[in-house]
């Protein structure tokens, strides 16, 4: 039998290992963008949760910045590519700026304790879903997924 170079030794010439290869890669993208939905789910419900906590902490409560953050969480959902970008860059001047009044802080006599575990969570927070949607490959291929349809 002839082998051509378009066919694999020792599969038949009707392409079924291009077939299985191509059901398999598919297979891993479905995965790649269940995971990367329920990632962005979680990271726009967490950050509902915490817009909504935080006006009951700091007793400062502002319909239309409620309004923005819940849009923005919605478009995030939608795979709007520039939300992303957003939350990326605000995520990273949170944690600056955390990092940076860490020593203010420090330096207060007494320092209440409901607001200090936000500040934590929050900026924990901020460290896993800035490093999700910077790296995360599955948020990635959700986003691009949403994207193009």
């Amino acid at each position: 039998m002839e082998n051509n170079w378009w066919e694999h030794e020792g599969e038949p010439a009707s392409g079924a290992g291009q077939d299985a290869e191509m059901a398999e890669f598919e297979a891993r993208q479905r995965r790649m963008y269940e995971r990367g939905r329920v990632l962005v789910y979680l990271i726009a419900g967490v950050n509902i949760l915490f817009s909504a906590i935080t006006p009951l902490i700091s007793g400062e409560f502002n319909l239309v910045r409620l309004v923005v953050h819940l849009l923005l969480n919605i478009a995030l959902i939608c795979g709007f590519s520039w939300v992303r970008y957003l939350y990326i860059a605000g995520g990273v001047l949170s944690i600056l700026m955390v990092l940076m009044s860490l020593p203010q802080l420090s330096q207060l006599p007494q320092v209440p304790v409901g607001p200090v575990v936000v500040l934590v969570l929050v900026t924990l927070f901020s460290i896993v879903s800035t490093a999700l949607l910077i790296f995360s490959k599955s948020i990635k291929e959700y986003m691009y997924q949403r994207r193009t349809g």
